[in-house]
């Protein structure tokens, strides 16, 4: 939806139901206190100069474009897309606070611990300080998928690539998605990179890590309603092969939390999982041999989470709508 400001203020702001925000990546909106929904002034992309943009340029030749499309020029695919047909859980691992590069293999997301009833209400201060943006990033700057790999050979050591069309990251996907979708106006750099027929699709950010916003309580809440199990943690990742269309893919993803207490599911229309039994030693070791600097040490503490245990947490301002989340 794309209106002028005028009609904007003109249609929604008389209204006492509807509020005016602005959002830094989606531009001006409203939120209807009615129906809950938020529509979206247009907005052009705020002018940057060069020099904000240069990191994402780096190593790459502006002179020489490959290819160039606009959001709406791409066609949806006439594949079905359905959850169906399951998910393998292929590896999971936790950064650890060490000085070198280290994951616990299986590892473990802190579990999730709900208040009782006579805690309320909590009170959780906002957040302060620095914290990680992307992880890998900081570990793992040349190849920030080896930790996934060193779990993988370590957890699965008899999978194969062979079939796989994309390796990609959560974020990455959500990134394309808004793309596509048109609502997102930031500038993003991925790298691609092909081994045979599978396409991997890196992060590119400027900064590993990222300071707090005023304002802010989503880590502060992730902390009073979790509790690490392996000490030192920092972190817990996972790497899922699914079908997505007519593409077989494997997408690495950060998981707060998981709920112990969610059994096995018994729908037999639910989507199945399979699960792979790791093979731990008790010493450090390295999974795969290699020279590099940033070559990931793996432990072995931690135990496989079903994947259906996983839990993802969110807050959010009362007075601001949960699509937003």
């Amino acid at each position: 939806m794309s209106i002028s400001y005028a009609k904007f203020t003109e249609l929604y702001c008389a209204n006492t139901n509807r509020e005016l925000h602005t959002d830094p990546v989606h531009g001006i909106y409203f939120n209807d206190r009615n129906t809950n929904k938020r529509i979206y002034r247009h907005t052009p992309p705020s002018p940057r100069d060069n020099d904000w943009y240069a990191w994402i340029y780096t190593n790459a030749d502006e002179a020489k474009v490959l290819w160039e499309v606009a959001s709406n020029e791409i066609e949806p695919t006439e594949a079905e897309i359905s959850s169906n047909g399951g998910y393998s859980l292929l590896s999971s691992y936790s950064f650890m606070d060490t000085d070198v590069p280290t994951v616990s293999v299986p590892g473990s997301p802190p579990v999730l611990v709900l208040p009782k009833p006579e805690a309320f209400p909590l009170v959780i201060a906002s957040d302060n300080g620095t914290f990680f943006m992307d992880e890998h990033t900081e570990h793992a700057p040349k190849h920030q998928y080896e930790p996934a790999f060193q779990a993988i050979v370590v957890m699965n050591p008899s999978i194969r690539f062979n079939d796989i069309d994309i390796v990609t990251n959560r974020t990455t996907i959500l990134l394309l998605l808004r793309f596509v979708k048109g609502v997102s106006f930031q500038a993003f750099h991925l790298d691609l990179d092909f081994e045979n027929n599978t396409l991997f699709i890196g992060r590119k950010v400027l900064h590993a890590k990222g300071h707090s916003k005023p304002g802010s309580y989503g880590r502060n809440f992730e902390a009073a309603l979790t509790k690490n199990e392996i000490e030192g943690t920092t972190s817990h990742h996972r790497m899922l092969k699914y079908m997505l269309g007519p593409l077989n893919i494997v997408v690495r993803h950060e998981a707060d939390a998981y709920e112990p207490n969610i059994g096995t599911l018994q729908d037999p229309d639910a989507p199945f999982g399979t699960y792979p039994g790791p093979i731990l030693g008790d010493t450090k070791f390295e999974a795969i041999q290699h020279r590099s600097p940033c070559a990931t040490k793996i432990i072995a503490p931690g135990k496989l989470v079903p994947q259906h245990q996983i839990v993802e947490l969110k807050s959010n301002d009362s007075a601001q709508p949960k699509d937003q989340m």
